[in-house]
C-alpha cells in the first residue's frame, strides 16, 4: 500500500510539473471549523483551527490545531492534534490544480476517571495529493488521497507500533464575498470518518 502511495504521489507530480504555475484559486486563509470523529467505539466533536499561507511560485505552508472530547463513564476523553506541514500546488488548468502536502502531526489522547489519569501520545506525518479546484464560480472543491503514520503509541505501560493509514480528504468551500466562505469536509480511514464544517477567512 505505500508503494502503491508513493508511486500515485510521484505520478500526480510529474504530471503537474509540466503545467503552468497555480491559478490563483488561493491557498492564503485561516479557518474555524467544528469537527465531530465518528470511530469504531466512540463519537468525539469539537473546535479546530486550521491555517495555510502561500510564499510563493506555487508553495505554501500550513498549520492546524484541534481538541475534541466525548463524557462516559464517569469520566471522560480529550484528543488533542497539532501539525506543521507545507504544500505545493500547480495548475492542470484555468480552474485546476494539483495539491502535494506533507506535514509533522503530534496527537495526544487523555482518558480521566475521577482522581485516575492515563495518556496517550503519537507523532509522526501525513503526506497527500490529488486535485482542488473550481467547480463554480463561487464553489471550491478538493479530492486527496493520504497516508499517515503516526509512528509509536507511548502510554504509562509501555509503547506499541502504530500501522500507518491511507485515507482519503473530500471537501467544498462555498464563497459567498471574495474573503468569507462556509467549508465542509469528509475524511475517510480506516474505522474512523470525520465531518468538519467551518468559516474560513481567505487573505
Amino acid at each position: 500500500m505505500k508503494k502503491a502511495f508513493l508511486f500515485l504521489s510521484l505520478a500526480g507530480a510529474s504530471a503537474a510539473a509540466s503545467a503552468a504555475e497555480s491559478n490563483g484559486i488561493g491557498y492564503s486563509y485561516v479557518q474555524l471549523d467544528y469537527i465531530y470523529n465518528d470511530s469504531l467505539y466512540n463519537d468525539y466533536k469539537g473546535p479546530g483551527l486550521t491555517g495555510s499561507i502561500e510564499l510563493g511560485n506555487g508553495f505554501f505552508a500550513t498549520g492546524d490545531y484541534s481538541s475534541q472530547k466525548i463524557n462516559h463513564f464517569g469520566g471522560h476523553n480529550d484528543i488533542t492534534e497539532w501539525s506543521l506541514g507545507g504544500g505545493f500546488a500547480k495548475a492542470l488548468g484555468a480552474n485546476l490544480d494539483w495539491v502535494t502536502q506533507a506535514a509533522y502531526v503530534e496527537k495526544d489522547a487523555h482518558l480521566s476517571v475521577g482522581a485516575a489519569r492515563v495518556t496517550e501520545d503519537v507523532a509522526g506525518f501525513r503526506v497527500s495529493s490529488g486535485m482542488r479546484g473550481r467547480i463554480a464560480p463561487k464553489l471550491i472543491g478538493h479530492a486527496y488521497l493520504g497516508y499517515q503514520d503516526l509512528g509509536n503509541v507511548s502510554t504509562g505501560l509501555g509503547s506499541a507500533r502504530l500501522d500507518g493509514d491511507v485515507y482519503g480528504d473530500l471537501g467544498m468551500e462555498y464563497q459567498f464575498t471574495d474573503r468569507w466562505a462556509a467549508t465542509g469536509t469528509v475524511t475517510l480511514s480506516e474505522g474512523i470518518t470525520e465531518y468538519g464544517t467551518g468559516l474560513r477567512l481567505t487573505f
